[in-house]
């Protein structure tokens, strides 16, 4: 996929299982070096209780560049939650 820079596109990314009452974050350390992985996300945003999975990715580039296959966008920390209400 190619980008200019400032292009902020969703790339389809290898699906990742997110179990249910788990909470995401993206490392603030950058990975890639033509820019940053803001969101990953589904089709269907399912509530935080229900097995989930992550199939895209926002990025946002900082330089022209072209992105492929198996290019390494981020880090994606998964963390168990304790919901309460």
């Amino acid at each position: 996929m190619e980008f200019q820079s400032g292009n902020i596109k969703s790339i389809k990314i290898k699906e990742i299982p997110i179990q249910a009452n788990y909470i995401s974050f993206l490392s603030g350390y950058g990975s890639n070096s033509y820019g940053h992985a803001l969101e990953v996300d589904e089709e269907i945003p399912l509530p935080l209780s229900m097995k989930r999975k992550a199939d895209h990715a926002m990025f946002a580039a900082a330089k022209n560049c072209e992105i492929k296959k198996d290019d390494l966008l981020g880090v994606l920390i998964l963390l168990p939650a304790n919901l309460t209400h």
